[in-house]
Order: structure tokens, then C-alpha cells, then sequence
């Protein structure tokens, strides 16, 4: 059963930010912020120094995250507000990582699970965040990236070592062909790092090619229509030599907007976060740096920058 903790750390004198930024969760150093419905600044017990291991849940209430405790790492479930804990079972040779809350299928996680850390993302995971009910979606394959569930609940896109794929809950995993949205790969074509649109009907890939024909292999941003089974490069550019792979793509509440991370070979002065609309890409704004998180009616927009 979950047990108590210590009480979390006392929150440093910060500025009262304004009451539109309520909810917001920021990362200062190595500790993480919550801004309060009245604009006060309080101190989340969470780590801030292990980007994308932290997953708090859609109310703001838990939060999944990895903790490292001898040889392995594990998953520690935490009530944000009783400041209760549980760290959760280890699965026999699979180590579990990589948290993110299934938003319509309350109480799950989807997560990577590896036979060692050195590995990539995983294979295609879930449980649910007490804990319980732990299975593999498809063993026959690793990912490279994040995954995500749709906002529906009955799918998950997901990369299976360079290729797009599709988990669906009654039936199981299924390969997206792009050549049926009018693209085709190239010899050396990469993908990961999905989003869906809050509609369902349009999917955002982080995607690696030769996109404009041209001899050069850029990355881009993927945008594949599911209903009309249309395509279309929202922004590309020659990237870093760099390992990993850009986060995914993250979608305005009213689907019009996206913004994402751009690894240029030298960052510009303009930063490397973007901000494009999806029904006129011509219209791409530089944000600053960092990622950036929409406000729940999608008005505004929170994200890091020099000034």
C-alpha cells in the first residue's frame, strides 16, 4: 500500500505569475513548479533533471516517474496532493521506463519496456499506474521514440524501427503505409516521435529524408491526413549531427496550430522551438527555446526564451 513521505520541498520566493498561467508545470534547475489558481508558485516533490521520465496524469493529480535505485531503473508512482508514494513491481527481465498517461483510458500508462537500459525506447507497452495488468503490445519490434494514443482511445501510433505503425485495441498492430497519403520513403527515410491531432483525424510525425528531392536528408514535420489519406511537409531543415531524435509535435486545443523542436546544425538567434499553421505553412513563427505548452482554451501559449 501506498506510504507517506517526506513533505516536499519548501518553495523559494518566486514572482506571482498571472492567473492565466494556473496549472502550469515548469522546470527550474532540478525542481519542478506548479503555478496555483491564484497565481502562487509552489514546489512539486519531482524531479526536473530526467527530461520526459516525469508523466503526470490529466487532472494534475499523480504523476508517474523513473527513479534509479541500484542497477536498474523502476517506475515510482506519487499522489501529487497526499504526497503519498509507491514505487511500483519490476517485471521480471523487463525493465520498465518512459512514462505517458493513456488520457482516455483513465488509470493506464503506455511505457517502453527493454531487457537493458542501453537500449532504445522499447517495445510497445502499458500498464496500469498502479502497477497491475502489465503487458507488451507488440514484442516483435522495438521503437526508436515516444508513442501516442489517440484521443479516442482505441489506438496508439508508434514507430517500429524506422517505420510508422498503428496499435489498435481490437485488433493489434498494424503497419501504416504512406505510399496510400501519397509519400514515398526514401532509402534512407526515418520517423518517430507521432501526435494526433485533438480530433483524431490528422497525425504529426517527426520524419527524416531526402524531402525535397534534392540529394540532402533534412528533417521534417510529417502531417498525414487520415480521412482524405493526403500528406503534406510542414517544415523541414538539415538538422544537427546529433544522437537521439526531435519530441513529438505538440497540437493546439483546436487543432489549427502545432508547434515543435527544431535541431539545426547552429541554433540561430530565433531559438529552436516553431510555431505553424497547419492549413497554411507559410505561416511559421520562432518562439525561443524549450518546449512549449498551450493553455487549456488555447489562447496562449507558455515557452522559454532570453527576455
Amino acid at each position: 500500500s501506498p506510504t507517506a513521505t517526506a513533505s516536499p520541498p519548501t518553495a523559494t520566493p518566486m514572482p506571482k505569475l498571472p492567473s492565466l498561467a494556473a496549472g502550469l508545470v515548469y522546470g527550474v534547475d532540478d525542481q519542478l513548479w506548479r503555478v496555483t489558481g491564484t497565481g502562487e508558485v509552489m514546489a512539486l516533490d519531482l524531479p526536473a533533471n530526467v527530461p520526459y521520465q516525469v508523466a503526470l496524469s490529466p487532472d494534475g493529480t499523480e504523476a508517474v516517474h523513473t527513479v534509479y535505485a541500484g542497477i536498474r531503473p523502476t517506475l515510482l508512482w506519487k499522489d501529487l496532493l497526499t504526497g503519498e508514494q509507491q514505487r511500483l513491481p519490476d517485471f521480471a527481465e523487463w525493465v520498465v521506463r518512459f512514462p505517458v498517461w493513456w488520457a482516455a483510458r483513465p488509470g493506464w500508462l503506455i511505457i517502453g519496456s527493454v531487457e537493458t537500459e542501453a537500449q532504445a525506447y522499447g517495445y510497445l507497452s502499458m500498464m496500469r499506474a498502479d502497477g497491475s495488468d502489465f503487458q507488451i503490445l507488440d514484442a516483435d519490434e522495438m521503437s526508436s521514440a515516444f508513442p501516442a494514443p489517440s484521443p479516442e482511445g482505441d489506438r496508439v501510433a508508434y514507430d517500429r524501427r524506422g517505420e510508422p505503425w498503428i496499435y489498435h485495441w481490437e485488433r493489434g498492430p498494424e503497419r501504416l503505409d504512406l505510399t496510400d497519403f501519397g509519400f514515398t520513403p526514401g532509402e534512407y527515410f526515418a520517423i518517430g516521435s507521432p501526435s494526433w491531432s485533438p480530433d483524431g483525424t490528422h497525425l504529426a510525425w517527426v520524419v527524416g529524408d531526402e524531402l525535397r528531392g534534392d540529394g540532402v536528408w533534412r528533417i521534417g514535420i510529417l502531417l498525414l491526413d487520415l480521412e482524405r489519406r493526403t500528406h503534406d511537409i510542414l517544415f523541414d531543415y538539415e538538422p544537427a549531427g546529433r544522437g537521439g531524435w526531435p519530441p513529438p509535435p505538440v497540437w493546439s486545443p483546436d487543432g489549427q496550430w502545432l508547434v515543435f523542436q527544431v535541431w539545426f546544425q547552429v541554433v540561430d538567434e530565433e531559438g529552436s522551438t516553431r510555431l505553424v499553421r497547419v492549413d497554411d505553412k507559410a505561416d511559421i513563427r520562432a518562439l525561443g527555446y524549450g518546449k512549449a505548452v498551450w493553455s487549456p482554451d488555447g489562447r496562449y501559449l507558455a515557452y522559454a526564451g532570453d527576455d
